[in-house]
């Protein structure tokens, strides 16, 4: 996928330019796009735990990381949570470690392997660093290995339109808002070309009220499909998948030689 952030408007200060949004894809369930993109392969799963909320979510069938267990060829995970790990173990959920991402090149327990896929949903916007995480995960991919980001729009319609309230509504630990331009610029100031860029939807809870089905979907259909034309960023998150523009030891990754062909 070859994007291009047209320059339309030149501003009055010399660094801000307005940018034109990319038409991309919007896909109607984040958790299917990730499980049908690691299915059958050697997955890394960075941010694998759901702090305090782990064996609620396994319970449920809801844990991101036991779901990816069922179609993976593996999944190994990584989280700083160190209770949230525990609890992993506790329920025979093996191969995930205790872990700072933006340290990968330090845990021993990740010296030997290498992943065709490394998964990281919803935690680049938690992190310190996030450029030291990207770094990291490059000496993790094999030649062709991906890496698959996603994170909560900075221009979601339910973020925009709560603001209108003076009210903030925001997960107490994010440091970052990502737009689809500053994301992609992050992942190339850190050396990634950009495989796919799309946004995602979440999907609401199912609902026994036949009534509040169908409004949900006259809200989908008349309110939401129109914004997403206009802005797909209008949805609640965004999804990236890149790869390295080098492999570890500075060869063309074979992505990139026939992404240019």
């Amino acid at each position: 996928m070859k994007l291009q952030w047209e320059i339309s408007v030149q501003m009055s200060d010399d660094n801000v330019q307005a940018f034109k949004i990319q038409r991309v894809k919007v896909y109607p369930s984040r958790l299917q796009f990730l499980l049908d993109r690691c299915r059958g392969k050697d997955i890394l799963h960075l941010g694998c735990t759901n702090e305090g909320h782990t064996d609620t979510l396994n319970a449920g069938g809801s844990l991101l990381h036991s779901r990816l267990i069922q179609v993976s060829k593996h999944v190994t995970g990584v989280d700083i949570d160190s209770t949230g790990i525990f609890k992993m173990r506790a329920l025979n959920i093996e191969d995930v470690y205790v872990g700072d991402v933006e340290h990968l090149q330090e845990m021993t327990e990740l010296a030997d392997k290498r992943f065709d896929l490394v998964i990281a949903g919803e935690i680049v916007e938690h992190l310190n660093n996030p450029g030291l995480a990207l770094q990291g995960v490059k000496g993790l991919l094999r030649p062709g290995g991906r890496l698959i980001i996603t994170v909560p729009s900075a221009f979601s319609f339910a973020i925009v339109w709560r603001t209108l309230t003076r009210y903030e509504y925001v997960n107490f630990d994010h440091n970052y808002y990502f737009s689809g331009k500053t994301l992609s610029t992050l992942l190339k100031k850190n050396g990634y070309e950009i495989h796919e860029l799309a946004t995602y939807t979440l999907q609401p809870n199912k609902s026994k009220s036949w009534s509040r089905r169908l409004r949900r979907k006259l809200t989908r259909t008349c309110v939401y499909r129109p914004l997403y034309w206009l802005n797909p960023f209008f949805a609640d998150g965004i999804i990236c998948d890149a790869y390295p523009a080098t492999c570890v030891r500075g060869t063309p990754n074979p992505l990139v030689a026939s992404h240019l062909q």
